[in-house]
C-alpha cells in the first residue's frame, strides 16, 4: 500500500515525497517508485532529517499505511501545525494521542480511510493503463490456488521480502 501512496502523492504534485519504513528493501523500492527521500523510522535523528528536507516545516500530510500504535504516533508527531494524518493501515492496537487540547492548539487532523468507491477503480485502472501508476511492483508472486498455503507461509516468514501474493484460480 505504501508504494501506491508514494506514486499517487507524486501524481498529485506532493513535494517532497518522503517514504518511511524499517526495511531497507522497502525504502529502496519507494525511491525507485518516485519518493524523493526514504528514511528508516528507527533513526534517532529522524525528526531532524524530516525538518531538513521540508525546510523546517515537517509534514503537511502523512499516510500511515501500517496502522500500528508506533507508526500512528510517529506520523502524528511528525506533522506540522495544521497537518493531516490519514490512517489507511489498520490493527487492533490503540495509539496514544495525548490531550485533546493538542488538536485545538496545533490544528492537526486525523482522518481514517477504509475501502473504495467504484469510481476509484475506474480512475486507478486508467492510471495503470496510461503507465502513470505501477502496480506490478506490489505483487511479488502469483500462486495457483492449490499453492496458497505455501504462499501464506512465505508471507508469514517474510521469505524473499514478499509484498503481496496474488492467487490465480
Amino acid at each position: 500500500m505504501g508504494t501506491h501512496i508514494v506514486q499517487l502523492a507524486r501524481l498529485v504534485g506532493a513535494a517532497p515525497v518522503i517514504a518511511l519504513d524499517i526495511n531497507p528493501a522497502v525504502l529502496e523500492r519507494a525511491l525507485e517508485l518516485g519518493a524523493d527521500y526514504a528514511f528508516d523510522t528507527r533513526d534517532d535523528g529522524l525528526t531532524d532529517k524530516l525538518a531538513e528536507v521540508t525546510g523546517g516545516r515537517l509534514l503537511d500530510v502523512a499516510f500511515d499505511a501500517v496502522g500500528l500504535k508506533v507508526t500512528f504516533e510517529q506520523a502524528l508527531g511528525a506533522l506540522t501545525p495544521g497537518g493531516r494524518l490519514v490512517g489507511v493501515g489498520m490493527s487492533a492496537e490503540s495509539p496514544t494521542i495525548g490531550p485533546t487540547v493538542m488538536f485545538g492548539v496545533t490544528r492537526k487532523q486525523v482522518l481514517g480511510h477504509l475501502g473504495y468507491q467504484n469510481a476509484d477503480i475506474e480512475t486507478l485502472a486508467k492510471l495503470v493503463s496510461l503507465g502513470r501508476l505501477d502496480i506490478s511492483r506490489s505483487i511479488s508472486e502469483v500462486v495457483a490456488l492449490e499453492d496458497l498455503p505455501a504462499g501464506i507461509e512465505k508471507l508469514e516468514r517474510q521469505q524473499g521480502n514478499p509484498i503481496r501474493i496474488l492467487v490465480k484460480p
